[in-house]
């Protein structure tokens, strides 16, 4: 098992490195269920932005809007609310 070097403690080198194995040629459809706070968007956004997935948000979607302008980042998917 390889030993823990310095630099794996350094902040978001985990993070770089996890997403580094996710590097993929297509992005995966996820569903995003009920992001209507800042951290559920924003990892919404940034996955998609970095190609990951393409984000299905699930919820209400007049509250995603609001917390999408509240926050200043779009998402663009499809929508697929609730009731």
């Amino acid at each position: 098992m390889p030993q823990p070097t310095p630099a794996d403690s350094a902040p978001g080198s985990q993070l770089e490195r996890l997403l580094a194995l996710a590097d993929r040629p297509d992005p995966v459809r996820t569903a995003v269920v009920h992001p209507v706070d800042e951290l559920s968007l924003t990892g919404a956004v940034e996955a998609a932005a970095r190609g990951l997935i393409i984000p299905v948000l699930v919820g209400p979607q007049a509250r995603i809007r609001s917390e999408e302008r509240r926050v200043g980042k779009e998402c663009r998917s499809r929508w697929s609310p609730y009731h």
